[in-house]
């Protein structure tokens, strides 16, 4: 939600505003999130985003603090989205759910592309290099310093391990790894992690595409929860309601946020505080 900046002709209606802000913050099964700096986020359907117009599939929708949401059209065929997404400075780092040329290159749901910030496409990682079979696809995707974190939509064998679709799993630039099993993270069977973020802190922010509970939290297909490893706590970070779309339905896929985990809460009305 945008709140506009209040001046001396709109002092009014900026009063009315941030009472309904302070409503629905306040508002019984409101959960209070920490503001993302960044936020890019890719959806199965098109939506509406409030102040950004239509989002179609393949298409982002990039929120900054306190600033104008905006769309990012990464030039991508109209009938594939995105199945996985980081995000690096100006450079998009994504795995599509179908396979398509990009100009002379083939990107299948096998590989991690890169488009930099000039328009080109690479292959960043090979989905033949990794070990991955032709049965699976990368749903959720983080770059963590050399380290590249990620999860795959059903159980397969990547090279010699065996993973399931709620593993978090590490590639070290040589080798594949289980980071986190679905035991670990305290998973019921059926889930499978479709979206992830790993934050400064070592925090986790993970996404399901189905309904769930874990640690005692329950959610909804496309939520977004808060794990730490360091306490093995769970929480809800982002229910649908605030990612300020219009859809019915529709479920976010992967994102990727740049967030200050030592902010606990900070609302995006403060402008108005004091």
């Amino acid at each position: 939600m945008k709140i506009d900046a209040d001046t001396r002709a709109g002092a009014p209606a900026a009063r009315r505003r941030l009472a309904a802000a302070l409503a629905f913050l306040l508002a019984p099964g409101i959960v209070a999130a920490t503001e993302p700096d960044s936020f890019h986020a890719t959806f199965d359907t098109a939506v509406r985003a409030d102040d950004a117009g239509v989002v179609k599939r393949g298409q982002l929708l990039l929120r900054r603090y306190q600033a104008t949401p905006a769309i990012v059209d990464l030039g991508i065929p109209a009938n594939v989205q995105f199945a996985a997404l980081a995000v690096s400075g100006d450079d998009v780092f994504y795995s599509p759910d179908a396979s398509f040329m990009a100009g002379s290159l083939r990107v299948t749901p096998r590989d991690i592309a890169r488009r930099s910030s000039s328009g080109v496409t690479t292959i960043q990682l090979s989905g033949d290099v990794i070990g991955l079979p032709a049965t699976a696809r990368i749903d959720a995707l983080v770059l963590s310093g050399s380290d590249i974190l990620f999860s795959v939509d059903v159980p397969a064998r990547v090279a010699a391990l065996a993973v399931g679709s709620a593993d978090i799993l590490r590639w070290n630039g040589s080798s594949v790894s289980i980071l986190y099993s679905a035991q670990a993270l305290g998973l019921p069977a059926g889930l499978n992690v479709s979206a992830l973020e790993r934050l400064s802190n070592g925090d986790l922010l993970v996404g399901f595409d189905s309904a769930g509970k874990v640690g005692g939290v329950s959610f909804k297909a496309g939520e977004v929860l808060d794990y730490s490893p360091a306490t093995g706590h769970w929480a809800m970070w982002r229910q649908l309601s605030l990612f300020g779309v219009q859809c019915a339905p529709c479920r976010p896929g992967d994102f990727a946020a740049s967030v200050n985990p030592d902010l606990i809460f900070r609302s995006g009305i403060e402008r108005y505080e004091g």
